[in-house]
Protein backbone atom coordinates (compact mmCIF):
# COMPACT_ATOMS: atom_id res chain seq x y z
CA UNK A 1 0.00 0.00 0.00
CA UNK A 2 1.18 3.55 -0.64
CA UNK A 3 0.16 4.42 2.89
CA UNK A 4 2.65 2.22 4.20
CA UNK A 5 5.68 4.28 3.77
CA UNK A 6 7.13 5.93 7.02
CA UNK A 7 7.10 9.76 6.97
CA UNK A 8 9.81 11.02 9.15
CA UNK A 9 11.43 14.55 9.69
CA UNK A 10 13.58 16.36 7.62
CA UNK A 11 17.02 15.71 8.01
CA UNK A 12 17.96 18.80 8.66
CA UNK A 13 15.26 18.93 11.11
CA UNK A 14 16.11 15.82 13.10
CA UNK A 15 19.73 17.07 13.34
CA UNK A 16 18.24 20.14 15.34
CA UNK A 17 16.32 17.95 17.43
CA UNK A 18 19.04 16.08 17.89
CA UNK A 19 21.31 19.16 18.82
CA UNK A 20 18.51 21.92 19.60
CA UNK A 21 21.10 24.01 21.51
CA UNK A 22 23.89 23.39 19.11
CA UNK A 23 23.50 26.56 17.05
CA UNK A 24 22.85 28.88 19.74
CA UNK A 25 25.97 27.49 21.77
CA UNK A 26 28.14 28.39 18.89
CA UNK A 27 26.95 31.79 18.18
CA UNK A 28 27.14 32.84 22.07
CA UNK A 29 31.21 31.30 21.19
CA UNK A 30 31.40 33.35 18.44
CA UNK A 31 29.75 36.19 20.40
CA UNK A 32 32.29 35.62 23.22
CA UNK A 33 35.22 35.61 21.21
CA UNK A 34 34.63 38.31 19.61
CA UNK A 35 34.00 40.58 23.12
CA UNK A 36 37.27 38.97 24.29
CA UNK A 37 39.55 40.63 20.77
CA UNK A 38 37.47 44.35 21.19
CA UNK A 39 38.75 44.24 24.55
CA UNK A 40 42.11 43.11 23.93
CA UNK A 41 42.51 45.75 20.97
CA UNK A 42 40.75 48.06 23.23
CA UNK A 43 43.19 47.82 25.82
CA UNK A 44 46.07 47.68 23.33
CA UNK A 45 44.66 50.87 21.30
CA UNK A 46 44.16 53.16 24.24
CA UNK A 47 47.68 54.11 24.52
CA UNK A 48 47.86 55.10 21.10
CA UNK A 49 44.52 57.04 21.14
CA UNK A 50 45.11 58.48 24.84
CA UNK A 51 48.63 59.55 24.40
CA UNK A 52 48.22 60.35 20.62
CA UNK A 53 51.24 58.44 19.76
CA UNK A 54 51.53 57.72 15.64
CA UNK A 55 54.69 55.20 15.86
CA UNK A 56 55.60 51.59 17.47
CA UNK A 57 56.09 52.21 20.79
CA UNK A 58 59.34 50.15 23.51
CA UNK A 59 62.91 50.68 23.36
CA UNK A 60 62.95 48.41 20.15
CA UNK A 61 60.41 50.50 18.00
CA UNK A 62 62.94 52.38 15.96
CA UNK A 63 64.58 49.55 15.59
CA UNK A 64 61.95 47.49 13.64
CA UNK A 65 61.56 50.61 11.39
CA UNK A 66 65.01 50.65 10.58
CA UNK A 67 65.18 47.13 9.81
CA UNK A 68 62.07 47.88 7.89
CA UNK A 69 63.80 50.50 5.93
CA UNK A 70 66.73 48.92 5.46
CA UNK A 71 65.09 45.79 4.13
CA UNK A 72 63.23 48.43 1.53
CA UNK A 73 66.27 49.51 -0.10
CA UNK A 74 68.71 46.25 0.87
CA UNK A 75 66.27 43.31 0.57
CA UNK A 76 65.44 41.01 3.25
CA UNK A 77 68.70 39.18 3.32
CA UNK A 78 70.19 42.15 5.19
CA UNK A 79 68.00 41.96 8.15
CA UNK A 80 68.96 39.50 10.91
CA UNK A 81 65.03 38.86 11.44
CA UNK A 82 63.49 39.51 8.22
CA UNK A 83 59.53 38.08 9.43
CA UNK A 84 58.06 41.61 10.65
CA UNK A 85 59.58 44.00 8.07
CA UNK A 86 58.66 41.86 5.60
CA UNK A 87 55.20 41.98 6.97
CA UNK A 88 55.09 45.75 7.50
CA UNK A 89 56.55 46.54 4.07
CA UNK A 90 53.85 43.86 2.34
CA UNK A 91 50.92 45.68 4.44
CA UNK A 92 52.16 49.18 3.70
CA UNK A 93 52.29 48.57 0.44
CA UNK A 94 49.16 46.80 -0.32
CA UNK A 95 47.22 49.53 2.07
CA UNK A 96 49.52 52.08 1.26
CA UNK A 97 49.91 53.23 4.39
CA UNK A 98 53.38 55.25 6.51
CA UNK A 99 55.74 52.09 7.83
CA UNK A 100 55.24 53.65 11.33
CA UNK A 101 51.58 53.57 11.25
CA UNK A 102 51.32 49.64 10.18
CA UNK A 103 54.20 48.43 12.66
CA UNK A 104 52.28 50.33 15.20
CA UNK A 105 49.20 48.55 14.44
CA UNK A 106 51.00 45.17 13.72
CA UNK A 107 51.72 45.76 17.51
CA UNK A 108 47.98 45.83 19.07
CA UNK A 109 47.15 43.12 16.33
CA UNK A 110 49.73 40.67 17.08
CA UNK A 111 49.05 41.23 20.88
CA UNK A 112 45.48 40.13 20.26
CA UNK A 113 46.00 37.15 18.18
CA UNK A 114 48.01 35.86 21.31
CA UNK A 115 45.29 36.20 23.38
CA UNK A 116 42.72 34.51 21.26
CA UNK A 117 45.34 31.88 20.15
CA UNK A 118 45.87 31.44 24.26
CA UNK A 119 41.73 31.29 24.50
CA UNK A 120 41.12 28.61 21.66
CA UNK A 121 44.05 26.57 23.34
CA UNK A 122 42.61 26.13 26.40
CA UNK A 123 39.33 25.48 24.59
CA UNK A 124 40.30 22.88 22.70
CA UNK A 125 41.13 20.78 26.11
CA UNK A 126 37.50 21.76 27.29
CA UNK A 127 35.16 23.48 25.27
CA UNK A 128 32.34 23.29 27.90
CA UNK A 129 34.58 25.26 30.42
CA UNK A 130 34.09 28.92 28.95
CA UNK A 131 35.19 30.98 31.86
CA UNK A 132 38.08 29.17 32.06
CA UNK A 133 39.00 30.00 28.51
CA UNK A 134 37.88 33.41 28.29
CA UNK A 135 39.98 34.32 31.17
CA UNK A 136 43.06 32.32 30.16
CA UNK A 137 42.74 34.38 26.79
CA UNK A 138 42.17 37.54 28.89
CA UNK A 139 45.41 37.16 31.09
CA UNK A 140 47.28 36.17 28.36
CA UNK A 141 46.78 38.99 26.37
CA UNK A 142 47.15 41.14 28.77
CA UNK A 143 50.37 40.43 29.77
CA UNK A 144 51.37 40.48 26.40
CA UNK A 145 51.68 44.49 26.94
CA UNK A 146 54.99 43.11 28.06
CA UNK A 147 56.10 42.26 24.60
CA UNK A 148 53.28 44.48 22.55
CA UNK A 149 55.79 47.71 24.02
CA UNK A 150 58.40 46.95 21.25
CA UNK A 151 59.33 43.72 21.26
CA UNK A 152 57.68 42.74 17.50
CA UNK A 153 59.42 39.76 17.01
CA UNK A 154 59.12 38.12 20.31
CA UNK A 155 55.87 38.87 20.21
CA UNK A 156 55.49 37.79 16.53
CA UNK A 157 56.77 34.22 17.45
CA UNK A 158 54.75 33.92 20.66
CA UNK A 159 51.12 34.51 18.49
CA UNK A 160 52.29 32.30 16.06
CA UNK A 161 53.27 29.50 18.28
CA UNK A 162 50.25 29.53 20.28
CA UNK A 163 48.44 29.47 16.81
CA UNK A 164 50.58 26.36 16.02
CA UNK A 165 49.54 24.77 19.31
CA UNK A 166 46.12 25.66 18.64
CA UNK A 167 45.98 23.90 15.23
CA UNK A 168 48.20 21.30 16.24
CA UNK A 169 45.38 20.00 18.85
CA UNK A 170 43.56 19.41 16.04
CA UNK A 171 45.20 15.92 15.41
CA UNK A 172 44.86 15.92 11.71
CA UNK A 173 47.80 16.28 9.19
CA UNK A 174 46.36 19.28 7.77
CA UNK A 175 46.72 21.00 11.43
CA UNK A 176 50.24 19.18 11.73
CA UNK A 177 51.10 20.87 8.07
CA UNK A 178 49.29 24.11 9.47
CA UNK A 179 51.37 24.30 12.61
CA UNK A 180 54.40 24.02 10.68
CA UNK A 181 53.61 26.76 8.76
CA UNK A 182 52.74 28.71 11.22
CA UNK A 183 55.69 27.60 13.63
CA UNK A 184 58.37 28.89 10.37
CA UNK A 185 56.73 32.36 10.20
CA UNK A 186 57.57 32.78 13.38
CA UNK A 187 60.84 31.72 12.88
CA UNK A 188 61.24 34.38 10.41
CA UNK A 189 60.06 36.46 12.82
CA UNK A 190 63.16 35.43 15.51
CA UNK A 191 65.13 32.69 14.37
CA UNK A 192 67.23 32.73 17.99
CA UNK A 193 63.97 31.92 19.75
CA UNK A 194 62.20 29.60 16.88
CA UNK A 195 65.12 27.18 18.03
CA UNK A 196 63.79 27.00 21.63
CA UNK A 197 59.97 26.60 20.24
CA UNK A 198 61.35 23.96 18.32
CA UNK A 199 63.14 22.41 21.84
CA UNK A 200 60.05 22.40 23.40
CA UNK A 201 57.55 20.91 20.92
CA UNK A 202 60.03 18.79 20.79
CA UNK A 203 60.05 17.66 24.47
CA UNK A 204 56.17 17.75 23.96
CA UNK A 205 56.66 15.01 21.71
CA UNK A 206 59.17 13.12 23.15
CA UNK A 207 56.54 12.65 26.42
CA UNK A 208 53.67 11.61 24.13
CA UNK A 209 55.73 8.80 22.50
CA UNK A 210 56.80 7.78 25.95
CA UNK A 211 53.30 7.57 26.98
CA UNK A 212 51.95 4.33 25.38
CA UNK A 213 55.47 2.81 26.12
CA UNK A 214 54.85 2.95 29.82
CA UNK A 215 51.17 1.93 29.53
CA UNK A 216 52.28 -0.60 27.34
CA UNK A 217 54.31 -1.99 29.88
CA UNK A 218 51.53 -1.06 32.59
CA UNK A 219 49.80 -3.35 30.24
CA UNK A 220 52.17 -6.26 29.91
CA UNK A 221 53.18 -6.42 33.46
CA UNK A 222 49.63 -7.03 34.67
CA UNK A 223 48.29 -9.27 31.87
CA UNK A 224 45.70 -6.96 30.73
CA UNK A 225 44.42 -7.21 26.70
CA UNK A 226 44.14 -3.43 25.56
CA UNK A 227 45.33 -1.19 22.94
CA UNK A 228 48.09 0.30 24.67
CA UNK A 229 49.56 -3.39 25.23
CA UNK A 230 50.54 -3.14 21.25
CA UNK A 231 53.01 -0.14 21.96
CA UNK A 232 53.51 1.95 18.99
CA UNK A 233 53.55 5.63 19.13
CA UNK A 234 50.69 7.84 20.15
CA UNK A 235 48.93 10.32 17.32
CA UNK A 236 50.07 13.15 19.20
CA UNK A 237 53.78 12.38 18.81
CA UNK A 238 53.47 11.98 15.07
CA UNK A 239 51.52 14.60 14.47
CA UNK A 240 53.83 16.68 16.85
CA UNK A 241 56.82 15.66 14.57
CA UNK A 242 55.19 16.18 11.27
CA UNK A 243 54.85 19.71 12.32
CA UNK A 244 58.48 20.07 13.23
CA UNK A 245 59.44 18.56 9.78
CA UNK A 246 57.71 20.66 8.53
CA UNK A 247 58.69 24.06 10.31
CA UNK A 248 62.37 22.99 9.69
CA UNK A 249 61.72 22.58 6.39
CA UNK A 250 60.05 25.73 5.36
CA UNK A 251 62.04 28.16 7.56
CA UNK A 252 65.33 26.45 6.12
CA UNK A 253 64.27 26.63 2.54
CA UNK A 254 63.30 30.05 2.96
CA UNK A 255 67.02 31.33 5.08
CA UNK A 256 68.79 29.41 2.35
CA UNK A 257 66.79 31.57 -0.75
CA UNK A 258 67.72 34.78 1.42
CA UNK A 259 71.30 34.01 1.82
CA UNK A 260 71.82 32.26 -1.99
CA UNK A 261 70.01 35.34 -3.76
CA UNK A 262 71.97 38.12 -1.53
CA UNK A 263 70.75 41.60 -0.81
CA UNK A 264 68.51 43.02 -3.19
CA UNK A 265 65.69 45.64 -3.50
CA UNK A 266 62.41 44.70 -1.96
CA UNK A 267 60.18 46.08 -4.88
Amino acid sequence: MGYSRRIGAPADQTSKDQDPGGALASQTELLWTGGLALLLLVFFLGLFVARGFRFPVGPDGPVYLWWTRLAQVEGLSAVERPGVPAVVLALSGTLHLPIAAVAAALQCGLGVTLGLSAAMLLRARDANDRATWLLGGTLAGLFAVHLVSGYLANLALAATFLAAAVVLALGTRRGALAAGALLAAGGFAHPQFFLVALAILGLAAAFAARGPRARSSEAARTGEDSEAAHGGISREAVRTGQALLAAVGVAGAGFLALRLRGPGVLY
